[in-house]
């Protein structure tokens, strides 16, 4: 009681405790210690224990019992003295012996990672939330080495060298080098812009002949005839227009083979899925680009096949994931043109994947690389970053990641990024004039069958549905009891914890952190859908299925089945084993083999039907054979809806599509389908098409996503948990955001 009664007087001279300066140039700490109810110097209200737990960057360290600080401001030697803080220095031999107040250690410093991409940044004193607005909304934190990634092209900000970082003039070199390099062709920008648009060859006669002057004429050996909106298309990918985004089943692969030799590319390097490798070898056989024996295919499980002589390699973007040797391998090999077949893949900003693919083709000098997507954006403008970067042109056009994304995107209190939909015309604009080639199947193949979205609403029995989520709020339950143990309260949206950096929105987090419960609902919903699903399917395959002449089966409508779950395939699959119907699957753990026999036999006509997993399944491949699909489950974003639906709806399609949505009345069907009426319409926007238009209900409720809805199950536990156990508890009126 003595120490908490003491006044600013009686302490002035006493310090209120002592802070151990530690660690590296780049990496220092403070290890202070101090007596927790002593009062602040200056702050009379503020215990000390209070002070600390509000410094930027602080964790208690229960063995020592004391307060690691590695955050403290822009001015932390007078935040130090203000406190009352004593700074013991080092002295002998430790790396910290030069420093004489702990302002040297202010301003972060950075080092320019190997990939030459990215710059690895130290906060330092100055802490990690004001070192983040220092280096741009793009950079990432690595949580294992405890800095931030940002990329090289934001250490410059409109031309000049961000202020308040250290970077080395290696650093400054590499961002002017990113900045100065452009996949645009001198002479032939307006023509690419022009082309890039071009429905027809018929309509740009003389751009062509302009164009084909600057970057070359597809030569007399390409062994396949290009359609007319083909042409203009091959020769704006080569003149620099490399984000090649033509709708869904209009022919990208010709497009992008026919640019390689127009280039006259030496080494072509195809990236894909890896459902699609076989049909890529076939493709630039037909073309002639080269020859079986010319091509090498990595795959997963196999050996990897030898590079020597060969003029074509393709590769699944996963297995670049996965083996750094191969991406090495391929380095070395040193390609000339680079085509990475659906791009979007590679959407998530410092994913596993996206790095893999930007860091081998940025290493690789002069290497053309050209995006391949009918899709790329899944759900907004932020999609576009890494595939912008493949392309090269993130920096030339928008100058760099984080000005991209302050420009169309904006963050959410998850973290999510969504469209500013009034400047999605400016991007649009921009897109069309710089970057892509994009052309909708409606301009380019007029006389393609339309498309029929059905949704068909189920009225199920919900006493499944109702268990899956009782055990589900049964679960957070248990998660609230074990908190209210540990923190003496319930879950607040906004709390400060000790060894946090900054108040957090505990529900948020938890609510981030177990999405698993919105996989779970919706394969509840699926096994639901399960009954109806296979009954239409085994109506359709009755009426559609005929004998032939020798009195085998003739399938003259085979069907495509969609689903995401795998308990939700293997429920659908037993039934039509045991109705004896035959049927192929392609999901992701199925094995290159038995999915080219099932894409084998389904384009044959030997399947009535084809069961596959949205994801797996939804890009790359043909299945022009059926025009008759049924959703038995859905997907959170429309263009996967989209590119699933385009399987079908594609060149060589002569009968009207029919998409068949099930939806499970009273489950989280409804919220699904919302998501993809709102996403729609961002898409629509920035695209300039009717990509969005993929909603199949009309009602306009307002946007609810995977997070927004576990954080109705947390809120809803948490009430249950209050009720039982007499405590009070009020449901914000109002989302904290």
């Amino acid at each position: 009681m003595t120490l908490f009664a003491l006044t600013p007087a009686a302490v002035e001279n006493q310090p209120t405790g002592y802070a151990e300066l530690d660690g590296t140039i780049a990496y220092p700490r403070l290890r202070m210690t101090f007596t927790g109810f002593m009062r602040h110097h200056t702050q009379t209200r503020v215990t000390m224990l209070d002070w600390v737990r509000g410094l930027p960057g602080r964790a208690f360290d229960v063995k020592t019992k004391s307060w690691t600080v590695t955050g403290l401001g822009e001015n932390p030697e007078q935040i130090l003295v203000d406190a009352g803080v004593q700074v013991i220095y080092p002295t002998g031999d430790h790396p910290l012996a030069i420093v004489t107040s702990i302002n040297q250690l202010v301003t972060p410093v950075a080092m320019l990672a190997p990939n030459r991409r990215t710059v690895w940044v130290r906060h330092r004193f100055l802490g990690f939330d004001l070192t983040r607005e220092r280096v741009g909304v793009a950079a990432t934190y690595d949580k294992k080495s405890g800095r931030l990634n940002m990329p090289v092209a934001d250490v410059l900000d409109r031309g000049t060298v961000r202020r308040g970082v250290s970077f080395p003039e290696n650093v400054i070199q590499r961002a002017i080098e990113v900045h100065n390099d452009s996949p645009a062709v001198p002479g032939a920008e307006r023509l690419a812009a022009t082309l890039g648009s071009a429905v027809t060859q018929a309509d740009v006669p003389q751009e062509i002949r302009d164009a084909a002057s600057i970057v070359g004429h597809l030569p007399a050996w390409f062994g396949v005839t290009l359609m007319g909106h083909q042409v203009p298309g091959t020769l704006a990918v080569a003149a620099g227009h490399t984000a090649l985004c033509d709708s869904p089943g209009v022919g990208k692969t010709y497009s992008f083979i026919a640019a390689a030799a127009v280039l006259r590319s030496e080494r072509t390097l195809v990236i894909c899925p890896p459902v699609v490798l076989t049909n890529w070898g076939r493709e630039i056989e037909m073309t002639g680009l080269a020859t079986s024996e010319e091509i090498a295919t990595f795959r997963a499980g196999r050996k990897e096949p030898t590079l020597d002589g060969k003029k074509v390699v393709v590769v699944a973007d996963s297995l670049l994931a996965n083996r750094p040797t191969v991406v090495d391998r391929i380095r070395a090999w040193a390609p000339t043109i680079a085509g990475y077949d659906e791009a979007h893949r590679a959407k998530t900003i410092g994913g596993k994947r996206s790095e893999a693919v930007l860091d081998l083709v940025t290493s690789v000098p002069g290497l053309r690389r050209v995006a391949i997507t009918g899709t790329p954006m899944l759900a907004g403008p932020q999609d576009l970053v890494p595939i912008l970067e493949f392309t090269g042109h993130l920096t030339s056009v928008f100058g760099g990641p984080s000005a991209f994304l302050n420009r169309y995107c904006r963050q959410d209190r998850y973290g999510t990024w969504h469209a500013r939909k009034q400047h999605l015309p400016e991007l649009l604009d921009l897109l069309r004039k710089h970057v892509w080639v994009r052309r909708t199947k409606e301009r380019v193949l007029p006389d393609l069958p339309p498309v029929s979205r059905r949704a068909i609403l189920l009225d199920v029995d919900l006493k499944p549905y109702r268990a899956a989520h009782a055990e589900i709020i049964e679960t957070i339950t248990k998660w609230v009891e074990e908190f209210h143990s540990t923190y003496k309260r319930l879950p607040s949206h906004v709390a400060v914890r000790p060894g946090q950096d900054e108040p957090v929105d505990e529900i948020v987090e938890y609510a981030q952190e177990s999405l698993r419960f919105v996989s779970l609902l919706l394969q509840a919903a699926g096994l639901l859908k399960v009954p109806t699903a296979v009954e239409r399917i085994l109506e359709h395959v009755a009426v559609a299925t005929v004998s032939g002449p020798n009195g085998n089966p003739v399938y003259l409508e085979p069907l495509v089945v969609w689903i995401h779950h795998k308990n939700v395939l293997d429920a659908i699959t037993t039934a039509l084993t045991e109705a004896k119907v035959p049927h192929g699957v392609i999901v992701g753990a199925t094995s290159d083999k038995d999915k080219n026999l099932a894409l084998d036999r389904y384009q044959a006509g030997q399947l009535p039907v084809l069961v596959c997993g949205i994801t797996a399944a939804g890009v790359g491949i043909t299945l022009t054979r059926g025009a008759n699909s049924c959703f038995a489950e859905l997907a959170w974003t429309p263009a996967l809806i989209g590119q699933a639906i385009d399987r079908q709806h594609r060149i060589g399609q002569q009968n009207a599509i029919t998409a068949d949505f099930l939806i499970a009345l009273g489950t989280i069907d409804e919220h699904v389908q919302r998501v993809l009426e709102r996403k729609g319409e961002i898409l629509t926007a920035a695209m300039g098409d009717s990509t969005g238009e993929l909603n199949v209900m009309s009602e306009t409720d307002s946007l609810v996503g995977p997070t927004d809805i576990v954080v109705e199950l947390t809120i809803e536990a948490i009430q249950t948990f209050a009720r039982a156990n007499g405590l009070d508890y009020r449901r914000p009126s109002v989302s904290p955001g």
